[in-house]
């Protein structure tokens, strides 16, 4: 084989006349196993004394042996300084501290658990504040009209509010245990996608059985109406009124 104990990935790549590139791919793919990570996956560090090749565990063993700074290790191997940087934030070479050289001002990829949990919250708090507006943006116009109408007799009915295990309902009466769904033709029809269909009435059934679970009612109104109806809306809620008084 080209690619042996003396040769590196770079000088197998010349003698075959193929990019360096392709093996790099091969090796991720597992087609190709390299004799280290560094050799097959990136470019090999090379000594300025003849034959030598640094992988990160060697930096990492002056560095910890010599108690030398980062910038001293690179000018003793004759490495990059900015080469041993990336295999910080790569998670293959370990400083003494994040801030040694200046790697968290100067890196993105570098993740202390506290910077972690920062951005998680504040992924939660943006998550939570698009699922409103979405949420506010695909109410329809019959839903609202419905929640209007509703509103009127229950002063303690909200929209769209997550009680149930973190699922929510279109409308809400907390006096009546009741959880209304209004169900458009989404949630019956094909619109975008079989699959999309099936995703969206295996959501509904586990947000109706987490509403059963808080031990609230599940009233589902199908709407199959494209076009705005008033007139089905206010049948819509007559019976719906029938339903509470239990007619």
């Amino acid at each position: 084989m080209v690619y042996d104990d003396s040769t590196s990935l770079k000088q197998t790549a010349e003698k075959l006349n193929i990019p360096a590139g392709f093996l790099q791919r091969a090796a991720r793919q597992k087609l190709f196993i390299p004799r280290d990570r560094v050799d097959g996956i990136r470019r090999a560090i090379k000594d300025k004394h003849p034959g030598g090749v640094y992988d990160p565990a060697i930096i990492q063993q002056v560095y910890d042996e010599e108690k030398l700074s980062i910038h001293q290790v690179a000018e003793k191997l004759g490495v990059g300084w900015s080469t041993i940087q990336n295999y910080a934030r790569k998670g293959l070479f370990k400083p003494r501290s994040l801030s040694e050289a200046g790697i968290i001002q100067n890196s993105r990829r570098i993740m202390t658990p506290e910077r972690l949990e920062k951005y998680r919250q504040a992924g939660r708090k943006g998550g939570k504040k698009s699922a409103a507006v979405q949420s506010e943006q695909r109410r329809s116009r019959h839903e609202r009209m419905f929640f209007d109408l509703v509103k009127r007799d229950f002063i303690d009915a909200v929209p769209n509010t997550c009680m149930f295990e973190g699922w929510d309902a279109d409308v809400i009466i907390p006096s009546r245990r009741l959880a209304i769904h209004w169900n458009g033709n989404w949630h019956y029809l094909p619109i975008i996608s079989e699959a999309y269909l099936t995703r969206v009435q295996q959501r509904d059934k586990l947000k109706q059985a987490a509403i059963m679970r808080c031990g609230y009612t599940n009233y589902v109104i199908e709407d199959r109406n494209t076009k705005l109806n008033e007139v089905f809306v206010n049948e819509q809620y007559v019976k719906f009124r029938h339903f509470i008084r239990g007619d």
